[in-house]
C-alpha cells in the first residue's frame, strides 16, 4: 500500500512537471487570450501577438512565466512595431494575471481611453511602461496601490496630472517618467517628487509645462532627500532664472 501511495505521488509530480513544461496555467492562458482578443493589428508586421496560439503560452513571444509555478510573470509587447497594435481600452483580463510583475505596453494605441482603475489591483507589478500607449484623462490615483513598483513610465500621452500625493505611496519607486504630460497647478508637486519618494533615482519631467511656481524655494533649499536623485530631466519647460546648485548637478 505504501508503494502504491509513493507511486501515486510520483506520477502526480511527473504530470504536474510535464504540465508546467508543456504549457502554462489554464487560468493565465485564458486571461492572455482574452487580452489578445481585445487588440487588433493595424498591419501585418506585429512581431509578437501572432505567436499567441495553442496551449504553450509560456513560449509565446512577449510572455514569460515562473519556471517553478507556471504563473505568467511578464508581458512585453512594448513597441511591437509602434502603433501596429491597438485596442479600445486596457482589458480587465490583465488583472487576472495575479503574479504579473512586468508589463510593457509602450507603443500600443488605446484610442484615447483612460487608464482603468483596475491597474491599481495589480499589486505584484514592479515594472509598468505605458509610454506612447494612446491613453488619456487623469492618472488614476489607484496606481499608488502598487507598492512594489520600481519603474513607472507614463510619458508622451494626453494624460493630466491632477494630484501627485498618490506617488508618495510608491516607496520602492526608482525610475519615474512623466515627460510630456500636462501638470497644471498641482499642490505639493516638488515636495512629493523630490522628498517623499526616498528610493527615487531617476525623474524625467521633460515638456510638462512646468514653471517656477511648481517648485517651492523653501522646499528646494531644505535639501532633505533630493540627493538620492541621480538623473533629473526638466528640459523643454518654462523656468526662469537659475536652479539651486544641488539641482543643477543632477539635471540632464
Amino acid at each position: 500500500m505504501g508503494k502504491l501511495w509513493v507511486g501515486g505521488i510520483f506520477l502526480f509530480f511527473i504530470f504536474a512537471t510535464t504540465n508546467l513544461c508543456s504549457g502554462c496555467l489554464e487560468h493565465d492562458r485564458r486571461a492572455l487570450l482574452q487580452f489578445k482578443s481585445s487588440l487588433a493589428s493595424s498591419d501585418s508586421t506585429a512581431r509578437r501577438l501572432p505567436s499567441w496560439t495553442g496551449n504553450k503560452c509560456c513560449r509565446w513571444k512577449g510572455v514569460s512565466c515562473n519556471d517553478a509555478t507556471g504563473y505568467v510573470t511578464r508581458i512585453d509587447l512594448g513597441s511591437d512595431l509602434l502603433g501596429s497594435l491597438e485596442g479600445n481600452e486596457l482589458n480587465s483580463s490583465l488583472a487576472e494575471l495575479t503574479r504579473l510583475t512586468y508589463l510593457d505596453l509602450s507603443g500600443l494605441y488605446f484610442r484615447s481611453s483612460p487608464i482603468p482603475k483596475f491597474v491599481g489591483s495589480m499589486t505584484q507589478l514592479r515594472f509598468l511602461n505605458l509610454c506612447s500607449a494612446g491613453v488619456s484623462g487623469a492618472i488614476p490615483h489607484e496606481i499608488g496601490n502598487l507598492s512594489s513598483l520600481c519603474v513607472l513610465d507614463l510619458s508622451d500621452m494626453d494624460l493630466v496630472v491632477d494630484d501627485v500625493t498618490w506617488l508618495s505611496s510608491l516607496l520602492a519607486l526608482e525610475h519615474l517618467d512623466l515627460s510630456g504630460l500636462s501638470v497644471g497647478e498641482v499642490g505639493n508637486f516638488d515636495k512629493v517628487l523630490l522628498y517623499m519618494i526616498p528610493s527615487l533615482r531617476s525623474l524625467r519631467l521633460s515638456g510638462c509645462d512646468l514653471s517656477n511656481s511648481h517648485f517651492n524655494r523653501t522646499h528646494l533649499d531644505s535639501n532633505i532627500t533630493v540627493s538620492t536623485i541621480q538623473t533629473l530631466d526638466l528640459s523643454r519647460n518654462s523656468f526662469q532664472g537659475n536652479f539651486p546648485l544641488f539641482l543643477q548637478g543632477k539635471m540632464t
